[in-house]
């Protein structure tokens, strides 16, 4: 009987937890790794060493592009296809250490497909390969997986899917990704959560990035999401403008903040 007690106490703790609206589930840690058994170590040790021996040789070829740019039109396009064929062992490489599960091999691909310099550009493929390393925990890839969720480029628009992946970059320390979700959680109506807003508008902040300095002050002078302060709307104001943020000048004399 004993046991079934602390199997239900259990039980009902989680689902506590799960409707909790604390945001402790939000801190801003790198994910745990996952131990490794030696074969799948060996594997990614190869797979990394794959992926730098591809770069370097993708980016010898790379550095040609310079040359031909001088050249008649038909001249270039003519050593333009010489190039691709030339990186096509690299993006080889790319490719099998993207499916060992390396995902600065995926983002690279990513990239090579997207900018279209030595490849036809392709969206679709970049997409996919933007995707794989997002899954692999790439945190610019999920950063750019989550934009194109909440803008709909190359998927249907889905703010959820957007906000989960937006997160997983932002617990990761991505500043423009914790920027953004304190935007949306404080803009979009899908997604609007305020104290989600505040937390991830300092965890922004704390890494100086302006805006998020910017959105803060205004948020503690206003008393929006938050109690006003306007010491700490001072202070906020103060670090955006000394980061440049050309409204905050503007938003400090207009208030007169100096006075707190």
């Amino acid at each position: 009987q004993m046991k079934l007690i602390k199997i239900l106490c259990i039980c009902l703790c989680f689902v506590s937890c799960k409707d909790d609206e604390s945001l402790e589930d939000l801190s801003v840690n790198a994910p745990e790794s996952i131990p490794l058994s030696p074969e799948d170590e060996i594997r990614a040790a190869n797979a990394q060493a794959q992926y730098r021996a591809a770069v370097e040789a993708y980016q010898r070829v790379e550095r040609k592009l310079r040359y031909i740019a001088i050249y008649g039109d038909k001249e270039r396009e003519w050593e333009l296809k010489k190039l691709r064929k030339e990186i096509a062992p690299a993006v080889q490489d790319l490719t099998k250490a993207a499916e060992q599960k390396n995902a600065h091999a995926s983002f690279f691909l990513a990239s090579h497909y997207s900018n279209g310099k030595l490849s036809p550009r392709s969206n679709e493929i970049a997409n996919k390969f933007y995707a794989m390393s997002a899954e692999q925990g790439h945190f610019h890839a999920q950063y750019i997986v989550a934009n194109n969720y909440y803008y709909g480029r190359g998927v249907l628009k889905d703010p959820q899917k957007a906000a989960y992946w937006l997160t997983k970059a932002a617990k990761q320390g991505h500043i423009e990704a914790q920027y953004y979700l304190g935007k949306w959680h404080h803009r979009d109506e899908t997604l609007k959560n305020p104290k989600k807003s505040v937390y991830w508008f300092t965890k922004a902040a704390e890494q100086g990035y302006p805006d998020a300095e910017f959105y803060l002050g205004y948020f503690y002078y206003h008393g929006i999401h938050v109690s006003k302060d306007r010491a700490k709307a001072k202070e906020w104001i103060s670090k955006a403008d000394g980061h440049g943020y050309t409204e905050a000048k503007e938003f400090w004399n207009e208030n007169e903040l100096w006075k707190y």
